[in-house]
């Protein structure tokens, strides 16, 4: 687990015990960036509705018999899109019966189809845009960038 202390089910949480497990576990050991991957239900069937924080509130110093100006955070209620990825290795069946160690053959002809499956979620994290490859999930950056911003405060001299 990459976070610690870390109370939400992870990937491999939700698919502990099933064949998915056991590729979820495999890829997460070839990529690090899946560590970080949590897994939750949809809320909304293919997508999923939450709020992210987008502002935080000002802070002041005090001093003595002045007030604290009022602020607050912000929000704002995001819709994220779910995908997957998927592959299908395929080993001839003539071969596995001349092959020594069928599994092992079998994960020798699977191995490239991991290693791509890591690159494009990698990829896919940071770079992929659903207006641009629709059946792609939102990657960070894009979805980051509709949230409005405020200039930062000019520092205060003392």
């Amino acid at each position: 687990m990459a976070t610690i202390g870390n109370s939400f089910p992870q990937l491999i949480d939700m698919h502990k015990g099933s064949t998915e497990g056991s590729v979820v576990e495999l890829l997460s050991q070839q990529n690090p960036i899946l560590d970080d991957a949590v897994a939750t239900e949809c809320n909304m069937g293919a997508s999923h509705r939450h709020m992210i924080r987008t502002g935080l509130p000002s802070v002041a110093w005090g001093r003595l018999y002045q007030g604290v100006p009022q602020s607050k955070a912000t929000m704002q209620q995001v819709d994220d899109t779910t995908g997957f990825v998927e592959a299908m290795s395929g080993v001839d069946v003539r071969l596995l019966k001349l092959a020594p160690d069928p599994a092992k053959e079998r994960l020798t002809s699977a191995a490239p189809f991991m290693e791509a499956m890591n690159q494009e979620v990698a990829t896919g994290i940071f770079y992929h845009n659903t207006e641009t490859t629709p059946r792609s999930s939102r990657a960070c950056p894009p979805a980051t960038a509709a949230i409005p911003t405020r200039a930062a405060p000019s520092p205060t001299r003392w």
